[in-house]
Order: structure tokens, then sequence, then C-alpha cells
């Protein structure tokens, strides 16, 4: 008879052998995240000015998702959502500049990176990280090199490595110090004895200014390129006078080392079980509209590339693909490759129903929606938004025809009430009829053709504003104890693109 303690002992490493089979079963996960990138700065959406031919043969061969958008359009709370899998008024993250103090402890609730690495993942940064709580208290269990500010040099940047946020000069190109890494992740990877699948989240900078200097290699295609050009996202009549050439080859050059990335995941044995996930963290104005930056409504500044490949057993399809998808939806898709199930309180869906499908256009949401928050620090800024195949409406703050500018000079506080975060008051409401009018020049919010759409739309950001709990949608709301100025000071280290 054998010894009820030998029993235990035998369940023991029963349940651990099994665990470590279920590890090694499921996909790994390679997130590429790049930085002011709008959606049409992409090859494969049909723009034959730019050179993207690794990302365009990843979209060739997985989902690309030409309408994904951003859940926030700034680069900290963008990453804050992809991290908790909430909107900024639910996770307290609201601009690069404002956030709650639990939210720059760590949020409060697990991330999805954290709930991962519980779940048996082997978790790892590399790139930019750009949020204050450090990536070990967001459940990376290993940080390379990267980088805790928003920008700097792209030669010779300052870096941190490993579990601190000193950061020093160092020699080198951000791109392919970024790259580099990563692909030593992968050799070290492959002789590892843990069985654990990976989640290797990788963060360029590029094309986040400067922009420059690019090896000549990647600027050479550009040399004839005219100012003005127009690339499919842009409005046709306006004038797009903007620095294409140096956009361009800055991400020319990250799709470069994005590609020997994807050849270090093949040499390493990783092709065949791993997923991976091409997004920018915001889109780019690059003048529509009179604006250069990005924290708009706009299409330029909320579309981004959007690519998901997949293993045979996990994607079923290849090709484009119209559904509504959102950064806000990675997190729960993560867990689903997981195996674990999303907290109830994560805004967005699993992806891997479109990705299993049989039908190239499945069902899957007939919504989306995105906001901005921070209206104490950008006045006039603050929305919410939300966006259907052929209409979006946009509700903003009363701006009586003045220039964002001057909003500033008008928004007065004392120093109490600095300490605390006021959700912004919306009161303006825009309509766009994406469908024949693809370049929002024209607001039919007013006009009586389109008043069945703005009664529908405006239900659908009600409802949604309501689930989600969102403050802005009535004067009863909570009084949030922000952070002190000088905790975010690091972040503001030759971040000359906060806006």
């Amino acid at each position: 008879m054998i010894p009820m303690r030998a029993l235990h002992l035998f369940a023991v490493i029963l349940f651990a052998s099994s665990a470590v089979r279920a590890a090694e079963s499921r996909p790994n996960i390679l997130f590429i995240l790049s930085d002011d990138q709008r959606w049409d700065a992409l090859g494969a959406e049909k723009n034959a000015q730019i050179l993207t031919p690794n990302l365009d043969a990843l979209a060739a061969s997985g989902i690309l998702f030409p309408q994904g958008t951003v859940a926030i359009s700034m680069c900290c709370p963008s990453r804050a959502a992809l991290v908790t899998g909430l909107f900024s008024h639910q996770s307290g993250y609201f601009s690069n500049k404002t956030w709650t103090v639990e939210a720059g402890n760590g949020f409060g609730q697990p991330t999805a990176v954290e709930l991962l690495r519980q779940s048996g993942y082997f978790t790892s940064l590399i790139g930019k990280w750009h949020i204050k709580p450090v990536p070990w208290r967001c459940g990376f269990e290993e940080v390379r090199t990267w980088m805790p500010h928003g920008a700097d040099n792209y030669v010779n940047p300052e870096l941190a490595h490993g579990f601190s946020d000193k950061i020093k000069e160092e020699p080198g190109h951000v791109t392919e110090l970024f790259a580099n890494d990563a692909v030593k992740f992968l050799h070290e990877r492959r002789s590892s004895t843990d069985g654990k699948p990976f989640f290797l989240w990788l963060a360029f900078t590029a094309p986040h200014t400067p922009q420059r200097p690019i090896p000549e290699r990647c600027c050479e295609p550009y040399k004839e390129l005219s100012r003005d050009l127009h690339p499919p996202g842009f409005p046709p009549d306006e004038h797009a006078d903007r620095p294409w050439a140096q956009y361009y080859s800055a991400i020319t050059h990250m799709d470069e080392q994005t590609g020997l990335v994807l050849q270090a995941l093949k040499e390493n044995g990783f092709a065949e079980n791993t997923v991976v996930i091409y997004l920018s963290d915001n889109g780019w104005m690059m003048g529509s509209h009179g604006y250069f930056g990005k924290v708009l409504p706009d299409d330029e500044s909320i579309r981004v590339p959007f690519i998901i490949h997949a293993p045979p057993a996990l994607q079923k399809w290849k090709g484009v693909s119209n559904a509504l998808v959102s950064s806000i939806d990675l997190g729960p898709t993560w867990l689903d490759l997981a195996g674990v199930t999303p907290p109830a309180n994560f805004s967005g869906q699993t992806l891997l129903p479109l990705l299993k499908s049989e039908h190239p256009e499945p069902k899957f949401r007939d919504d989306v929606f995105c906001e901005f928050e921070d209206e104490m620090a950008w006045p006039g800024y603050a929305f919410r938004m939300v966006r259907t195949q052929d209409w979006k409406l946009v509700l903003r703050p009363h701006r009586a025809g003045k220039k964002l500018e001057s909003l500033e000079k008008d928004f007065k506080e004392t120093e109490e009430e600095k300490k605390y975060f006021k959700p912004p008051v919306l009161e303006e409401i825009q309509l766009f009829d994406l469908k024949n009018d693809p370049h929002e020049l024209r607001d039919v919010a007013h006009e009586p053709t389109a008043a069945v759409a703005l009664k529908e739309m405006k239900m659908r950001l009600e409802g949604w504003m309501r689930r989600s709990d969102d403050p802005a949608l009535t004067p009863k709301f909570p009084t949030w104890t922000l952070v002190k100025p000088e905790s975010i000071e690091h972040l503001k280290r030759k971040d000359n693109h906060a806006d």
C-alpha cells in the first residue's frame, strides 16, 4: 500500500508536470509596439510611397485590421490601457502628465501582464515603457534594455537595464539596440529549460521624434519624395507640406529591424508556436486638419497599424478584416491565448474568434470607443468618441470658437484644486458620415438628414459611458487624489513631444 504522503507528493508532481505541458502547448506572444505611427504609414495599407516589406509580409500571412483604433491617443495612457485593459477614466491614468496615486503605484489590480506571469508565462520587456509604475510592478518577470521616459536621442540614447530605472548613455542606434536585445532574448529562450511560453513586449520609439539620424540605406528611397505628399488617409484638399521623408525613413528602419527579430523567431524554432501582434500606441496627424500631433478623435490620430499573425491552429484564414478592433482588446486576447479568464472589469474582448472563424468577416462588434480625459492639463482636448463602420460621433468641451491655445490662459484653479482631478465637462457634439466623408471634413450633427444617425450614435455613446461608469456623464463624480507634480519629472526627460 502506498503511503498517503507519497500519494500526495505524486499528485503534486503530476499537477506540476501537467502545468508544464499545458504551458508548453500554449503559444508564445510577441507584442511589437511602434510609437506615433499613423494607420496609413504602412505599405500594406495601400501606401505606395513607404517601404515596409517585413510588416507587409507579416500582414499578408496574418490578418490586417485597417479599422483598428487605440483606446486613448496619447503615449502614457495608451500604454496603460494595454497593460490594464481599462480606459483612462477607469484606470485613473489620464494623460502623460496626470494620474491618480493608485494608478501611479501599480493600478490597484493585477495587470494583464501580471496575470500572464501568474499563469506560467515568462514575461519580458524591451524598449520604451513610459508608464509611471515600473515594469516589474506591472507583471514583468524580466526587464532588459528599456527606456523609462518618453523619448530620447536616436543615437546614443539614455537607457536603463534590468530592475533599475537609472539611465545612462548607451552607444548605438536606439531602434537597433532594442531589436538586438530582442534577438538575444530569443536565442536565450531557445536554450531555456523552464518550460514556459514567453510574452515579449518589444516597444520601439520610432517614428516618434526626433526621427533622425537614420542609416543612409533607409533614407535613400525617399531622396526624391515630395514634402507635399498625400498618403491615403490625408485629406486630399489640404496642404501636406510635412517632413514625410524623415518620418517614413524612421519607419523603414524600424521595419528592417523588425524583420531581424522575426527572422530570429524563425531561426530559434519559435515561429510555428508564436502569436505576433503589431500595433502603434497612437496615430499622427502630420498636418491633417491643421494639426501635427495626436490626442485628437480624428482617424489620423486614433487609427493605427494593427496586425495579428498566429499559428495555423489559431488563425484559420489570412487577409484583411474590417472588424472594429481596438487596442483595449489586446489584454483580453493575451489572456485568452494563455487560457486565463480576464477580470470582469476589462473593457475589451478577445480577438481570437476573429482569427479562428472560417469566415473572413465574422460578426464581432458594432461600435468602438476612444477617449481623452485630461481637460486640466490639455484644455479643450478632452473628448469621448464612438465609431461604427459608417458614422463617428464626438463629444467635446464647449470651445465657443476659441483657439485651443487661449483656453489654457482661461483655465484658472487654486493650488488646493490642483490636487484633485476633475472629469471634463463635455457639451459639444460632432457627427461625421464616414461612408461618404471618410476624411471627416463636414460635421453633419445639425443637418436634418442625419437626425436618425445622430440619435442612434448618442445612444451608443451614452450606453458605453454608463456601462463603464464614466464620471464625465454626470456632475456627481468621485474625487481622485493626484500624484504630486515632482513625481512625474522623469517622464519629461527629453520628451520633446508630450502633446
